[in-house]
């Protein structure tokens, strides 16, 4: 059947396919040795990604909470807000449960006194002294058109009055 050098050659070759099975099986457990590491590692980065997008929340929330008291109607800047701040994300209200739900929402609101305003400064530019020379002006329509085309007389129905300083640089002789 088969002579000795074939069967030498067989059980060499038997041999050989032995040991790439072997190392082949080797690699295998390095190679799932490494899977499970870098399934390990992805876990931990998920988990440290998943940190930053609640980190990254928590400061949008901050922000708007800057902007809201950086750039409010300032009678509204100097308004204290209240404790829980609910008010203000009064359309979030989700994220407000979901943020708060192992507090107790029974909370009372403290009531503040009303203040009393002081009286404000007028606005405008303070008049033109009494002491100033004054010419009055008076600008009106000429008498025939006082009339209206059906007959009756016009009315006056208003004025304006402004005062204008007229400066007259000092001649030097």
């Amino acid at each position: 059947m088969y002579t000795t050098s074939e069967i030498n050659n067989i059980i060499s070759h038997n041999n050989v396919l032995q040991d790439k099975i072997l190392s082949l099986e080797l690699n295998i457990k390095s190679l799932q040795e490494k899977i499970l590491s870098l399934e390990e590692k992805n876990s931990s980065i998920e988990k440290e990604r998943l940190s930053l997008i609640d980190d990254n929340i928590e400061l949008q929330r901050q922000v708007k909470l800057l902007n809201y008291l950086l750039y409010a109607i300032k009678s509204e800047k100097k308004r204290k807000l209240p404790q829980d701040s609910r008010q203000l994300w009064l359309f979030d209200e989700a994220e407000f449960v979901h943020d708060n739900a192992n507090e107790d929402l029974t909370t009372e609101t403290q009531v503040s006194a009303p203040t009393v305003s002081k009286p404000r400064k007028k606005r405008g530019r303070k008049p033109l002294p009494a002491d100033l020379p004054r010419v009055e002006r008076i600008i009106d329509i000429p008498e025939d058109e006082k009339v209206c085309a059906c007959g009756a007389r016009l009315v006056k129905i208003g004025e304006e009055v402004s005062e204008k300083l007229n400066i007259i640089p000092a001649k030097i002789e």
